[in-house]
């Protein structure tokens, strides 16, 4: 997995992470992990997250490599992603939308229905697509549910939201792989 922070590419793999400075080509740092990496690292607030599915996070200076901590969500994480101002990450046993500073703060915990993938994100809205095809719409300011509808798909992964100047459209994908363009509820 790559992610972009300050002109410095950082390259995770399961167990390793190193930074490459992309205008030179030359490696800055490379880090061995406390934790095997299972989902793309996130940026919040300046700082790397990786997750383990475990439930275990790590905080990661991006311009050094050094380790600045971690901790336990307590329950196996089933994906992450950010707003851009908090770490979205959804949790298996119960199942649950949590939205938390880059120091493990809580800022907010939604109870879900069913084991979701991360959050697609447009705007205030996060957008859930369960196993079951049910779509949930949440206000991520609050963590207030606003929405549901059924899709009658057997979803794979989570949705894409489509950056459009009104309504958001979103893109989900089922288990053969076809796409199907919908919009929020």
């Amino acid at each position: 997995s790559v992610r972009f922070v300050d002109a410095v590419a950082l390259v995770i793999s399961d167990d390793i992470a190193e930074a490459v400075e992309l205008r030179r080509g030359r490696h800055r740092w490379r880090e061995r992990l406390p934790v095997t990496i299972d989902l793309p690292p996130v940026v919040v607030g300046g700082v790397l997250l990786l997750a383990e599915a475990s439930g275990t996070l790590c905080r990661m200076d991006p311009a050094t490599g050094a380790i600045r901590g971690g901790w336990d969500v307590g329950s196996a994480v089933a994906g992450v992603t950010t707003d851009g101002q908090r770490l979205l990450v959804t949790t298996a046993r119960p199942p649950r939308l949590l939205a938390l500073t880059s120091t493990g703060r809580v800022h907010w915990s939604a109870d879900l229905d069913e084991i979701d993938p991360e959050p697609a994100v447009a705007g205030r809205w996060g957008y859930l697509l369960g196993g079951s095809g049910r779509l949930c719409v949440v206000d991520l300011s609050t963590g207030e549910v606003r929405a549901t509808a059924d899709t009658g798909l057997a979803p794979h992964g989570p949705p894409a939201a489509l950056a459009t100047g009104g309504a958001t459209p979103l893109v989900l994908r089922d288990a053969t792989g076809a796409r199907t363009t919908v919009a929020a509820p």
